[in-house]
């Protein structure tokens, strides 16, 4: 990117270079029209909180994975439609916003981080979730309104400190087995009926 033709860059870079001066840990990238991620930023490796919400990005980039020590990620409100499988490598990641985005689906990789507590993936278009869910047991958080979700694993029962909301999905059915978790059940289950789709008790 070139400052001269994205004037917001020239911001960027300059938090950047106070970040690095610093060796502050939090970065805040928020509302800077930003379509691409400076490559200075993947060199601050003790980040541990980063904001990137409200810019302009399409794809999160593989050298994300530069950052390990990243415990909060938030990456709302752009335009993404893909994230990098290289997420995986951020082990210490405990709360990852990706709402308000265009993703079809989240990577695999992404039941791999751990000690994820807070996910938000709300305001999608996410058809399915990946298998392995129940893999993130510290998970106590997952929002996944407004997608196009038609089924929730059954597996997300096991996560037993979770709280699920999935309201503006066009849900076929919810397992009697989740209602401990889901936010608002009654109401999910009355939308459902109201829909005229199938119910599982």
């Amino acid at each position: 990117m070139n400052s001269h033709n994205h004037p917001n860059l020239k911001e960027a870079l300059k938090r950047i270079q106070t970040c690095d001066d610093t060796r502050h840990n939090t970065l805040d990238l928020s509302w800077l029209k930003l379509y691409k991620l400076p490559a200075e930023l993947f060199e601050l490796h003790w980040l541990k909180y980063l904001m990137l919400d409200c810019n302009s990005l399409k794809h999160l980039p593989p050298k994300i994975s530069q950052l390990t020590n990243l415990e909060y990620l938030n990456l709302g409100t752009n335009v993404l439609e893909s994230i990098s499988p290289e997420i995986k490598k951020l082990i210490y990641l405990n709360k990852l916003d990706l709402s308000c985005n265009r993703l079809q689906t989240v990577p695999l990789e992404i039941t791999e981080l751990t000690r994820l507590k807070y996910l938000d993936c709300s305001n999608n278009r996410l058809e399915s979730l990946p298998p392995g869910m129940d893999k993130l047991t510290e998970l106590e958080c997952l929002h996944l309104n407004n997608n196009y979700l038609e089924y929730i694993p059954l597996e997300i029962k096991n996560l037993k400190n979770l709280r699920l909301s999935v309201l503006g999905n066009p849900l076929k059915f919810v397992p009697k087995d989740l209602a401990t978790c889901i936010m608002n059940y009654p109401q999910v289950c009355l939308i459902i009926r109201k829909n005229k789709n199938s119910y599982t008790p």
